[in-house]
């Protein structure tokens, strides 16, 4: 299995991911939207730092009993509650945190929206790995 990550010269230079992921000869894994929780479904504060980086985490972990890794991942999608620029400072640290596990720029999508599920959920992830 390989991942091509490109970057068009025709569109932006991206900060932080790739403009477009191309899997070859891969069996694809679906990764749900993780949140903020522990193992015992406590949210692991009120900030979204806090909250993004054990979302990163779940994420790997669901990766990893897929039998996935970060180097895997082809598509992120992030939705962040009352999204404004300025919570990038705090995502970058969750994201962080995740490149410090392997995590590499890949296909992502940020998208703010109104409410997650629960009220104290900050942030939802989702990946879509090519193992």
């Amino acid at each position: 299995m390989t991942l091509e990550k490109i970057n068009p010269d025709a569109l932006a230079e991206p900060a932080g991911y790739a403009q477009v992921t191309v899997a070859h000869g891969t069996k694809r894994v679906y990764v749900s939207g993780q949140i903020g929780n522990d193992a015992d479904d406590n949210m692991v504060g009120d900030d979204l730092a806090s909250q993004t980086t054990q979302a990163f985490d779940n994420v790997g972990t669901a990766l990893a009993a897929a039998g996935a890794g970060w180097d895997h991942v082809a598509k992120l999608t992030i939705y962040v509650v009352e999204y404004d620029p300025s919570n990038m400072e705090a995502i970058g640290a969750g994201m962080g945190h995740a490149m410090e596990q392997g995590m590499t720029p890949t296909a992502a999508t940020l998208i703010g929206v109104q409410a997650l599920y629960r009220p104290e959920v900050l942030v939802e992830i989702e990946a879509i790995a090519e193992v």
